[in-house]
């Protein structure tokens, strides 16, 4: 059910002084673990003249509270609401909606291509090093300032999880009556058809499966073997489908890097997957049809929501920006799998671990590569331990020890509700009930198992071998154009996003039923 007020002016969202104030209110809007310094503390410092170029006024101030590689991320207060009116007033017009979409998936692929020479830093000379780097920041901060405009939106106002989402809501839910109808009117209008990289590594994943099952060699091994010594196995007697698994891995392993790695899907993980397919008897053909047939079958659901509610520039506006945030999400974390070499690279060169290299700041790195300053290794153990990074208005900041620990207590965290209750929004229709897995890390990951409800704070793409276990998904944050929300429909499982306290009412163990539809999780 929606919870929208009306997106061009949120009843409670903090005015926009006339005057910036010297020191801003600091709103956490999100949570992150791990997550480094650098490359990271350009994103927003270069993001910043990219949003102000996109839409004529400053991207607010951005902080980092960094306690052991786990952060708050948080937002100046007082931008928030301007920022959602301007961006709102610009995709009424389609154009400027195609162009940003454009523009991002463009720098997103001049970053991946620039990245991935990190691979080989250690052919370049340092000056050549600090040269690409430097370019390769300035392209990661531009597609953040393109691909963020949605998240923008999510942080706009306190009443509503998205501001464009709630205008969309309230239009679909004042003109058709019944409630599953609409919602999946709702979802029919602002899912993008275009599909993303986890469910493109999902389809090659299930032809490679099919193929394996189709010999008997390879099905008899997988009962034989587990998982790690199967890759010896499949080398031994069966060289050309081992090949394959291997060549799947190579090509799809940094979906699960994140920010600071290692990736999670080695070799044996997708052998794993591969006998856990053998073993539950999934229709693997009829699965990789309907991923297939997807892309036609959003279309076919969107021209007959159209019918109910007209397909406008903002509902057009809501599935491309949902796209681009998943591309370039997903290119982020393609291009940090890149990066690690570089890390592990001059960590070497100047005698640190690679953690203590991502805990100095890029500009510091550009200085230590090109000889105009030395490493420190004990502020960088200080900033690992705890740092706020924060950039507001053109300042750049970034302090350690107790002055950082008296920042972090200005930060205005909201609370989950105080409440048994657990009710959200619908991000995909239907209902399940399951036993409740809370994963909020990759290393919770293999906890759930068929069946099982995943419950996340907010979840990303090293998630998804999870996700696509659950038989439903339930989380804290988010709006219809987050990541569990866009994910879901690709599985076309229940998910119920932007409860608040999921996971902190729910733990390990209970039973609940996920009604979809209403938003609603409940124990049983």
């Amino acid at each position: 059910m929606p919870r929208a007020k009306p997106a061009s002016a949120p009843k409670n969202s903090p005015p926009v002084p006339a005057v910036k104030p010297s020191t801003p209110v600091w709103l956490k809007v999100e949570e992150i673990k791990p997550f480094p310094l650098a490359p990271c503390d350009a994103i927003y410092t270069q993001a910043a003249a990219t949003v102000q170029q996109i839409l004529g006024i400053p991207m607010p101030g951005f902080a980092y509270h960094y306690q052991e590689y786990g952060i708050e991320f948080c937002i100046a207060d007082e931008d928030r609401a301007e920022l959602g009116r301007r961006i709102m007033d610009r995709v009424a017009d389609r154009t400027f909606t195609d162009r940003v979409v454009k523009t991002g998936l463009q720098t997103c692929d001049d970053m991946l291509a620039l990245a991935e020479g990190f691979t080989r830093s250690s052919e370049f000379s340092n000056a050549d090093l600090a040269d690409r780097y430097e370019k390769y920041v300035a392209l990661l901060g531009k597609s953040m300032g393109y691909g963020y405009l949605g998240n923008l939106l999510d942080y706009a106002s306190d009443d509503v999880d998205n501001v464009l989402v709630a205008q969309l809501e309230r239009r679909v839910f004042s003109n058709v009556a019944d409630k599953r109808t609409a919602i999946e009117t709702l979802v029919a209008l602002t899912t993008p058809e275009q599909t993303t990289y986890p469910n493109s590594e999902h389809q090659e994943f299930l032809q490679l499966a099919i193929d394996v099952f189709s010999d008997k060699k390879a099905k008899a091994a997988l009962k034989q073997n587990d998982a790690a010594s199967l890759p010896t196995a499949f080398a031994a007697q069966l060289p050309t489908l081992a090949a394959r698994v291997k060549a799947h891995h190579e090509r799809w392993s940094w979906l699960s890097f994140l920010f600071v790695g290692p990736p999670k899907w080695t070799e044996s993980y997708f052998y794993g997957l591969l006998v856990h397919a053998a073993k539950s008897n999934e229709d693997l053909a009829a699965e990789l049809k309907r991923l297939q047939d997807q892309p036609k079958q959003i279309l076919t659901a969107r021209k007959k929501a159209e019918k109910r509610v007209a397909d406008d520039a903002y509902f057009y506006a809501a599935r491309q920006l949902a796209y681009l945030k998943a591309m370039r999400k997903d290119a982020q974390v393609h291009t940090y799998y890149y990066l690690d070499s570089f890390f592990k690279h001059v960590a070497r060169q100047f005698g640190m671990s690679p953690t203590q290299a991502r805990f100095h700041t890029s500009s510091e790195l550009l200085a230590i590569l090109r000889g105009e300053a030395e490493t420190d290794a004990a502020r960088a153990n200080s900033r690992f331990k705890q740092c706020f990074f924060s950039t507001y208005h053109g300042k750049i900041q970034v302090v350690d020890g107790p002055a950082a620990a008296k920042l972090a207590q200005k930060i205005r965290r909201p609370q989950a509700p105080q409440t048994d209750q657990i009710k959200g929004n619908c991000a995909c229709p239907g209902t399940a009930s399951g036993t409740v897995k809370v994963v909020n890390t990759v290393e919770e990951a293999d906890k759930v198992l068929p069946g099982d409800i995943l419950v996340s704070y907010a979840t990303n793409p090293e998630l998804v071998s999870a996700m696509r276990k659950a038989a439903a998904i339930v989380t804290d944050m988010g709006g219809l154009t987050c990541h569990a929300a866009i994910v879901s429909r690709e599985l076309n499982i229940p998910c119920v996003i932007g409860t608040k306290n999921a996971t902190v009412v729910l733990k390990d163990g209970d039973v609940v039923e996920v009604l979809a539809d209403d938003g609603v999780v409940r124990k049983l």
